[in-house]
């Protein structure tokens, strides 16, 4: 009787240390992905902000600063970076399931 509970206590152990390990590298993996689409996000959102304020900054004409409000909506920049996180998703989420299909066997 003892070596079956010791035989079922190994046999447990291992696989939560596999179930574990595995879980940890997905949750490792997607945090990481998580990080990388919220920096560039908001790298490309403050350097959009950024350049707009230094070209309205420079334009002194009254009539060109009303023509680009009615071409540059305020919510330009917001509206850009959606786009840009949306495709940037995408591709990672196509470049992980690439590599996870790569990688399963056959």
């Amino acid at each position: 009787m003892g070596l079956i509970a010791q035989f079922l206590t190994a046999l447990f152990s291992n696989l939560l240390v596999w179930f574990s390990s595995r879980v940890t590298k997905q949750v490792g993996m997607t945090i990481f992905a998580i990080t990388v689409i919220t920096s560039l996000s908001l790298a490309l959102y403050l350097s959009i902000k950024g350049l707009v304020a230094g070209l309205v900054m420079y334009i002194t004409n009254e009539w060109i600063l009303m023509g680009m409000g009615l071409l540059w909506p305020s919510n330009a920049e917001a509206c850009i970076t959606a786009i840009f996180t949306a495709e940037l998703a995408v591709y990672i989420y196509r470049h992980k399931r690439a590599v996870y299909w790569g990688s399963v066997s056959k």
